[in-house]
């Protein structure tokens, strides 16, 4: 049980992006493999809109995101699992956001995406 909140501890800390993105690989070091771990945290659209305010405050960049997003996609299943009832919507952006490092991100998308995200209906099918 301790080792379980310690672990959704860590997950909680990557999903809010406490950590800068050279320890990343030494704390997701300390996550067990998928197979293994139980399912502790879940993507929620507040934990994307966080990353992409701050992305607009200029406290990420393009690349920042893009590791975030990849880390948060190869734990999607266990131990993450995305906010049941907008499943799709919160993939598809991850999918996107893995790539922001590419060129064609901007502040101005990232503000267009928070109000896309916040303003989503809740959809039962859509779910992990």
């Amino acid at each position: 049980m301790a080792a379980t909140l310690q672990i959704k501890k860590l997950i909680e800390s990557l999903l809010q992006f406490e950590y800068p993105v050279e320890q990343w690989k030494e704390v997701y070091k300390e996550i067990p493999p998928n197979h293994i771990c139980p399912t502790v945290a879940t993507v929620t659209r507040a934990h994307v809109i966080n990353i992409l305010e701050r992305y607009i405050k200029k406290e990420l960049n393009e690349d920042d995101i893009s590791v975030w997003a990849g880390v948060v996609f190869t734990m999607m299943g266990r131990p993450v699992i995305l906010e049941p009832g907008y499943t799709n919507a919160l993939a598809n952006e991850l999918e996107y956001l893995n790539h922001a490092d590419d060129g064609d991100f901007s502040p101005e998308l990232a503000q267009r995406t928070i109000g896309i995200l916040k303003n989503l209906n809740y959809d039962p099918n859509s779910m992990e």
